[in-house]
């Protein structure tokens, strides 16, 4: 497992997406260097990603396995409780962090996840309240040719295929009975273009005293790069 550490305070892990790296959704976005103004900022590059290692099995991979992989980055920091973001797949690490392991969570901010993926047919659809229909995936403006570059730069088929058969493939990012479990402070944010908008505001609504935040105009890649996604994270972490 490789991280990067930045910044000095109450430590903030960031779990990135699947397909992604610490590169690619917190260092080219700006989040690190935002967050790393107020708090210790640990930010993962989960097994399969980044410069971490690549397994090549899908048995290597799991929700609960990457998890683990959070929770020995912290024992090896010796830190007990932490604030975490995540988004996408790192969303999902969350969720399962949030359910299992709620001791270890702070406050939690799950970006372009819900607690459910939509049906095949309606994979596009997006918020009823938001006004730009849906664009799925489609990158916007700020998904530039330096991005797809270190984005492609370590991506590794085979691991990639291997980890969307282990954690993707046939699962849901939680048990959406289960929410009422958690108490911890979550805010849930996504683009209004996201495929995975309703779902994640329907996450929001399924946890007690949750805030969800929307980003007009948003796509799936896109998100992270809107300068309202890390005020309204370190308004949140400050908050609690």
């Amino acid at each position: 497992m490789r991280y990067v550490i930045a910044g000095q305070g109450e430590p903030v892990v960031l779990i990135h997406g699947y397909g992604a790296s610490v590169v690619t959704n917190w260092q080219m976005s700006g989040c690190i260097d935002a967050l790393a103004s107020q708090y210790r900022v640990i930010a993962l590059d989960m097994r399969g990603h980044g410069r971490s290692e690549k397994p090549l099995h899908a048995a290597a991979y799991s929700t609960a396995q990457l998890a683990e992989d959070v929770l020995a980055v912290l024992d090896e920091e010796g830190i007990q409780q932490a604030r975490i973001a995540g988004y996408s797949m790192g969303g999902m690490v969350a969720l399962h962090l949030l359910l299992e392991f709620p001791e270890r969570v702070r406050a939690a901010v799950i970006g372009g996840m819900g607690a459910s993926f939509p049906r095949r047919l309606d994979r596009h659809d997006t918020c009823r309240d938001c006004e730009d229909g849906a664009d799925g995936l489609m990158p916007s403006r700020r998904v530039t040719t330096r991005f797809l570059r270190a984005y492609f730069g370590r991506f590794h088929p085979l691991a990639m295929y291997a980890a969307y058969r282990g954690i993707l493939q046939h699962g849901q990012p939680a048990d959406a009975s289960r929410l009422g479990e958690i108490t911890a402070p979550v805010m849930c944010i996504a683009g209004s273009r996201d495929h995975l908008c309703r779902s994640a505001r329907a996450l929001a609504e399924g946890i007690a005293g949750a805030e969800f935040v929307l980003l007009q105009g948003e796509s799936h890649l896109s998100a992270l790069g809107n300068p309202q996604l890390r005020e309204a994270m370190l308004r949140f972490f400050a908050s609690v």
